[in-house]
Formats: C-alpha cells, sequence, structure tokens
C-alpha cells in the first residue's frame, strides 16, 4: 500500500520509493547515507513536498528493499552524478536504473503478494 501511495504522487515521488529500498543498519549502510543526501538535496527544491529523511530511507519502507539492493544501489550512483536534482530529477536522469529497480520490486512483489507494500492490485508505474 506503500508504494502505491507513492505512485499516485508522480515519477519523483516514485524515485523516493526506490530511495527508501535502503538495505542494513542505517547507522553503517553507505546506501543510506546516500539517500539520505539525495533526499535533503531534494527538500530544497523550490515547492518541494518536504520529506522526513530518515523516515523515507528506511528499509522496512519499500517492499524488496534487499532483495533488489544491487539495483537501488545503481540507482543511488546514478542520482549522486545528477549536479542540479532540482531542475532534473533522478527519476528522469537516472530512468535506465530506476526502470530496473522498479521491475525489481515488480518482480518481487509478484512472488510475494502479501510482503508489506504488497498487494495483487499494486501495479509498477511511474506514476506520471
Amino acid at each position: 500500500m506503500i508504494l502505491r501511495s507513492l505512485l499516485a504522487l508522480g515519477p519523483l515521488a516514485f524515485a523516493f520509493a526506490i530511495l527508501e529500498g535502503c538495505s542494513g543498519s542505517p547507522a553503517t549502510d553507505p546506501n543510506t547515507t546516500a539517500c539520505e543526501s539525495l533526499c535533503a538535496e531534494v527538500n530544497k527544491c523550490p515547492g518541494a513536498t518536504q520529506a522526513d529523511c530518515s523516515t523515507s530511507c528506511a528499509s522496512s519502507q519499500v517492499p524488496g528493499a534487499t532483495t533488489c539492493a544491487s539495483e537501488y544501489s545503481s540507482f543511488l550512483s546514478c542520482a549522486d552524478g545528477v549536479a542540479d536534482v532540482c531542475s532534473q530529477s533522478p527519476s528522469s536522469a537516472c530512468a535506465t536504473q530506476l526502470s530496473a529497480q522498479k521491475s525489481c520490486v515488480a518482480t518481487y512483489c509478484a512472488s510475494n503478494p502479501k510482503a508489506e507494500g504488497c498487494s495483487s492490485s499494486t501495479s509498477v508505474t511511474d506514476g506520471g
């Protein structure tokens, strides 16, 4: 259900859903740090909906967080290279990596429909 709510908000919200897919301990996982850093940068954009970055980057927020860790890491690496997240969203700049992450989550949810955030009616789209 969390995923469906984020998808309704559009591509950038889905990107944050992906960013929420951190795995491991928040204190030691470099992906958590990268996720929170990117989240903070997006929060600075004019008109941005302010996200609670610590909560948004918790692994419990997105289905398949551990299963899709390499796809998530690839997206974060790409997003880190976006010079200005206010003028070019990471979801647009890193569409290939985001697509791979969405595909992984969709596959995970298809195999685990009762997992947190998954449901039989959840479809993974860019919400745009």
